[in-house]
């Protein structure tokens, strides 16, 4: 398996810049659950480091995410005329507040996830999944899940809410260390992986920011030999 990185096109060649890097291990976030779309997140090993730009990962304390902030999101998903892109596409979004974004969703949006746009038909669609939600040249987000594409906020991965796991796996750990330092009984456990949670205090207006196209490969982005990535293969829409 081979993470291309660098190329504009979705079959990861025809870029003079492109990059093929042998994958040599993959990561699930340990706390994964695919029915309630939590967690969702995964890394890659890559065998050598990527010469390509790629985006810084977000500050822990919330401050390159907050409410109002415009976030670019990109990929190779589904356009309007209802077929993937050939080449890689980006789209400029506002950072909604989970709580604005539970009003479309039944109130499915957790903590660990971040909500962009407002249905305006700009938004991620399905095979977008796992590309970057970026903002300031920061990615804050890993696209996941939502609505009809246009229709509403797109979901994401909040990445302040699993940098735990990818700063243990960067650490040359699994990520599970992480989980276990927190010394939860099996049930707490169980109700960590399961339990809606409150919006974040990161839910707070935001001063101007600006928007990124690192050009990013179909691993998403890159940081040192790790590759962040959403661990679905296509945005779930409901």
């Amino acid at each position: 398996m081979f993470a291309s990185l660098g190329s504009e096109f979705s079959s990861g060649s025809g870029s003079k810049s492109a990059e093929q890097i042998k994958v040599v291990e993959g990561y699930r976030h340990p706390l994964y659950n695919n029915d309630n779309h939590l967690y969702d997140i995964g890394l890659l090993k890559l065998e050598t480091t990527s010469t390509q730009k790629t985006a810084s990962l977000c500050a822990t304390d919330g401050s390159d995410n907050r409410v109002g902030t415009m976030a670019t999101a990109l990929g190779w998903g589904l356009t309007e005329d209802r077929k993937s892109s050939l080449t890689l596409k980006e789209v400029d979004v506002r950072i909604i507040s989970n709580a604005e974004c539970n009003k479309g969703y039944r109130s499915r949006i957790t903590e660990g996830m971040i909500c962009a746009g407002n249905g305006n038909g700009k938004d991620s669609c399905s095979g977008d999944s796992g590309g970057p939600l970026l903002a300031n040249d920061v990615l804050v987000g890993v696209v996941s899940w939502g609505g009809k594409c246009g229709a509403r906020a797109g979901v994401c991965t909040r990445l302040t809410y699993v940098m735990d796991v990818i700063d243990d796996i960067l650490k040359g750990a699994t990520g599970t260390d992480s989980i276990l330092s927190e010394n939860l009984s099996k049930t707490e456990l169980l109700s960590k992986i399961n339990r809606p949670r409150r919006p974040t205090s990161n839910d707070t207006p935001a001063s101007d920011a600006v928007s990124l196209n690192p050009g990013l490969g179909s691993t998403s982005s890159s940081t040192g030999s790790a590759a962040i990535s959403g661990w679905q293969s296509s945005r779930k829409q409901l």
